[in-house]
């Protein structure tokens, strides 16, 4: 499969602008709330959700990435990418597991 790249990076009214819990903004909002975990799920897990697990564990977030809640196009990349997150920066569990814990608080 080919895929086309466009020159700019300005695509059909989209900018490439920074996510998830890297961003300055969403970092004071939460800080402001007294978060400190994170419970992560997405797409692209080898791209968009491993740069927001980064961003949080930047900033010293404790993450917990619901395995069967994040995907990615090939099976393979999402077992590489699972396993470096939890031996790098956080959690990966199922989020039944992740369920159980929130109900006992």
């Amino acid at each position: 499969m080919r895929v086309r790249r466009s020159k700019s990076r300005r695509r059909a009214g989209f900018e490439r602008r920074r996510a998830g819990a890297g961003s300055p903004a969403l970092d004071g909002a939460l800080r402001a709330r007294g978060v400190t975990s994170l419970v992560v799920t997405g797409t692209l897990t080898d791209i968009c959700v491993l740069a927001s697990i980064v961003g949080a564990f930047n900033r010293e977030y404790r993450v917990t990435v619901a395995e069967d809640a994040v995907a990615t196009l090939w099976p393979e990349i999402q077992r590489a990418t699972l396993d470096i997150i939890g031996r790098a920066f956080g959690r990966v569990v199922s989020s039944k597991d992740i369920a159980s814990e929130v109900t006992a608080w």
